[in-house]
């Protein structure tokens, strides 16, 4: 304990003496690997938030787990492929960056979750069978194009002079355009596998007979 204040008041007087073993850094190199680690944490804070979130709010719409997960799925992919642009075109991710994949993200699901509402009023209008196909018909016009102007607004972010915020916009355009063929190609095929049966025994009980084969 003796020692231990001495030591204490020595600092205290003298300043300390930091030991020099290894490589010593200090300054922008120090800040830089900060801020990684700190956007590395808040990545997975964000999306962990925007998951949970996201999945309370599908099941309150859609009132189903095998729907909610369904749409969660499809979101999470596009949300991968826009992480997945950033390293295919040799760039790197910075902290802005990081917070793309959660905006994809909620943008999938909004889009998925369009997609089975229209899926349900086709069931409800003319049946289970071939309701898929009725209801990406439908939502093909409305779908595009909501997704076409939300990444022309964030396209146009690419025109800042600071990159970081260039880079986030071009990437999330990009995330919000891959994940169309999503919804409408691999959404539609897992309904198509897992129907909404119990929807239409309830809306629709003559349209839950399966298509007869020729």
């Amino acid at each position: 304990a003796a020692g231990a204040f001495k030591l204490a008041v020595s600092e205290i007087v003298f300043g300390r003496n930091p030991t020099t073993d290894g490589v010593i850094l200090g300054g922008p190199p120090v800040d830089n690997d900060a801020i990684n680690i700190e956007g590395e944490y808040t990545l997975w804070r964000l999306a962990g938030f925007c998951a949970m979130i996201s999945i309370g709010l599908a099941m309150l719409c859609l009132h189903s787990l095998r729907l909610t997960m369904m749409v969660f799925w499809i979101a999470l992919l596009g949300a991968g492929m826009a992480i997945a642009s950033v390293f295919f075109t040799g760039q790197t991710c910075d902290a802005v960056l990081l917070s793309m994949p959660a905006l994809v993200l909620v943008l999938g699901m909004s889009g998925a979750i369009h997609i089975v509402n229209y899926y349900h009023d086709a069931i409800a209008e003319s049946g289970l069978e071939g309701a898929p196909g009725r209801a990406v018909k439908h939502a093909l016009f409305p779908c595009t194009m909501a997704s076409l102007t939300t990444a022309l607004g964030l396209g146009s972010l690419c025109v800042s002079n600071v990159l970081p915020i260039s880079k986030f916009g071009v990437y999330s355009a990009i995330g919000v355009l891959a994940t169309l063929p999503l919804l409408f190609l691999y959404l539609p095929s897992l309904l198509s596998y897992f129907p909404s049966r119990k929807f239409a025994q309830l809306h629709a009980g003559a349209g839950i007979q399966e298509p007869k084969e020729t």
